[in-house]
């Protein structure tokens, strides 16, 4: 799959495409504003401290690691799927 396509792929069926299913904070925000995060961090046009800062604008508690980790999981999902294909 080209870059193009795995970054097209929803960050929450990435993740649960992943033979590794691990529970992750991140997902009891809002899916917008999970969507918003992601997109920001994909673009960079996000910095973590400004995600936490979103999240705290919502009335949510959510660590800089639980976002960070989360994100982490995502890029690597990505990377997989991108070896992948280069193997093909």
């Amino acid at each position: 799959m080209a870059a193009k396509g795995v970054l097209k792929i929803n960050h929450r069926e990435l993740l649960l495409s992943s033979r590794k299913k691990r529970t992750f904070f991140f997902l009891t925000l809002p899916h917008d504003l999970q969507d918003r995060i992601i997109d920001g961090f994909d673009a960079n046009t996000l910095t973590l401290h400004q995600a936490v800062q979103l999240v705290q604008a919502e009335g949510v508690r959510l660590s800089f690691q639980a976002i960070s980790g989360y994100y982490a999981a995502v890029r690597q999902r990505r990377d997989e799927l991108l070896s992948k294909k280069a193997r093909r």
